[in-house]
């Protein structure tokens, strides 16, 4: 999915992993007059039923998400209701999540993040992450924190502000362990003037090395 706008563009995609039997990935983006919603999720691909979770997840925050963000921004309730309402479904899956609020209006911006999906933020002189990957200390791979786990409360659901100004990069870990090992040709890439281009090179780069689903979301300001 490309999509280009007046002040940003943003490219995404999503790619099953060689060694999946199916996808457990996807995002979802929406938008009104006053602002843009971007979320990625990353199902656990050891529970088959984890993309009927993510489905499930995009029906709720489709539904409601206007009421969350009338009186303010109210991101991270967003998830915390649809971890609530999707606990209530008893479906046997679980996904990480990234969600960022961009303004339209005012240029304010927040970031959720649940699980080791991630968010970097780069311009033309870096690429680094803003969120924090919930792993128990000293694993790589032992998330603490994903949708469909029944012992969240509230205050998991942490709401960052942050400032967008050139570009962002919603990833889950199949595609950013990828990136990391090629930082440098991935940073490029996110430069390239057509996004036409990026998507092409970034599937170019990760064809038949993705083991794992890998899930992008890049947004990058058109300098207006």
């Amino acid at each position: 999915m490309i999509k280009v706008e007046k002040d940003i563009t943003y490219i995404c995609d999503t790619k099953k992993g060689i060694k999946r039997l199916s996808n457990q990935d996807d995002f979802l983006i929406l938008e009104t007059n006053e602002y843009r919603l971007f979320f990625l999720f990353d199902g656990v691909s050891s529970l088959d039923s984890s993309i009927v979770l993510v489905r499930k997840c995009e029906s709720f925050i489709t539904k409601n998400f206007e009421k969350y963000f009338t009186e303010g921004i109210e991101l991270a309730q967003l998830l915390f209701d649809t971890n609530e309402y999707i606990l209530e479904q008893k479906i046997l899956g679980m996904s990480t999540c990234s969600a960022v609020y961009l303004s339209k209006m005012q240029g304010i911006s927040y970031f959720v993040n649940i699980g080791d999906s991630r968010i970097y933020d780069f311009t033309s002189q870096y690429l680094i992450p803003i969120s924090k990957d919930d792993l128990l200390p000293g694993s790589t791979n032992i998330i603490t924190k994903s949708l469909g786990s029944n012992y969240l409360k509230r205050n998991d659901f942490c709401q960052y502000e942050f400032t967008f100004s050139n570009g962002l990069l919603l990833c889950t870990d199949g595609f950013y362990h990828l990136m990391e090992a090629e930082k440098k040709r991935y940073f490029s890439i996110f430069h390239f003037k057509r996004a036409e281009n990026i998507n092409r090179a970034i599937v170019k780069q990760q064809i038949g090395k993705n083991l794992d689903d890998s899930t992008y979301i890049l947004i990058k300001s058109n300098g207006v």
